[in-house]
């Protein structure tokens, strides 16, 4: 499990943190606690409410960004599965 700062997974920042820097965020989601980004690996961490964890690489920061600010965080990352 990566921890860097407060986060769990990452680092919980405002949406002025510069792109370089690793990111992490509560969700809301019945299924999602956390999406967690780090640029340096091109790397997102899912934190589920049973508390495992799920690393997808090869994520830009556009798709991560897409997914956690989508009315349904579930339904987004079900998508990206989708097109893996």
């Amino acid at each position: 499990m990566r921890r860097v700062g407060a986060c769990i997974i990452g680092v919980m920042l405002h949406d002025t943190t510069p792109l370089s820097e690793p990111v992490c965020y509560d969700v809301v989601s019945s299924f999602i606690s956390q999406v967690a980004y780090f640029p340096e690996d091109s790397e997102m961490i899912v934190r589920f409410h049973s508390g495992s964890d799920y690393t997808y690489t090869n994520v830009d920061r556009e798709t991560f960004d897409d997914i956690r600010l989508s009315a349904s965080v579930g339904k987004a990352l079900n998508e990206f599965k989708v097109g893996l």
